[in-house]
């Protein structure tokens, strides 16, 4: 299974069975990507760790949640950046051959 995500009009696509326990769901938190059975999205895993908290401690905030569910959601978290990123470079450097013509 392949996510679908959208940025600028250019897909991003995400291998899902890299991230088997990441899901999205429309009926669960509008499609964000989340923890399978639970409503704790990627966004809200990463947000805890940017605030200081380890996979450790964040595993600790759920009963469903453990060490390596939290990893996968940072693992997720890296590589759709990576890959947003790489949109919007391919976009900015568009945007300067266009200016320089």
């Amino acid at each position: 299974m392949f996510l679908d995500n959208r940025i600028f009009g250019y897909t991003i696509i995400l291998d899902m069975n890299l991230f088997p326990n990441i899901i999205s769901d429309p009926e669960i938190l509008n499609g964000k990507p989340c923890i399978r059975d639970t409503r704790i999205s990627v966004e809200l895993i990463m947000d805890w760790l940017g605030t200081g908290g380890t996979p450790e401690s964040i595993a600790e905030k759920h009963p469903k949640l453990t060490k390596e569910l939290v990893m996968e959601a940072i693992r997720y978290a890296a590589r759709y950046l990576i890959l947003a990123l790489s949109i919007l470079s391919h976009l900015f450097l568009l945007v300067k051959m266009k200016e320089e013509k």
